[in-house]
């Protein structure tokens, strides 16, 4: 009984699910990460938008190509996490580019990125940024959560029968 007892908790406890496919995820979010940081630079720069109302939808993104690749759990969440804030800074370093490249004032052509960021970069810039972040990790953490329930369920109703 003691031991039965014991599979039942480690069931209950433990994770249920095999382990994901990491580099499929992983090759997924990267080509995502890439794809969203050029259309958020592209976009910031031709429509003269802040890229602050698009970081949200970078980690959405990223975290939904994880999620298309079949990708779940812990490491993937933080890849996610970290994988948006790189994509966020190089949506800004190509918005940097654009903007010294059209500007003809030689100032202007050696500024720095540090610079740039300093100027253009606020407090709503870093709580989109964190938002962005937030959302990235819990789309996954969603997505996991919800598997390992599906499977504990699965697995206690074959235990019953």
């Amino acid at each position: 009984m003691e031991q039965s007892r014991q599979k039942l908790s480690a069931l209950l406890h433990g994770s249920a699910l095999p382990p994901p496919p990491r580099n499929r995820a992983l090759i997924f979010a990267t080509i995502a990460a890439i794809v969203a940081a050029v259309a958020c630079g592209m976009a910031t720069y031709t429509h003269d938008l802040r890229a602050r109302y698009m970081t949200p939808g970078i980690g959405v993104i990223i975290a939904m190509a994880i999620i298309r690749a079949r990708g779940y759990g812990k490491p993937l969440m933080i890849s996610a996490s970290v994988l948006t804030m790189v994509s966020i800074v190089g949506a800004y370093f190509l918005t940097f580019r654009l903007v010294t490249l059209s500007w003809s004032t030689e100032k202007v052509r050696n500024s720095s990125f540090g610079e740039f960021l300093q100027i253009k970069v606020g407090a709503a810039d870093i709580a989109f940024a964190l938002i962005a972040v937030l959302l990235a990790a819990g789309i996954v953490y969603l997505r996991t959560s919800k598997l390992e329930q599906r499977a504990k369920q699965r697995a206690i109703t074959e235990r019953q029968q």
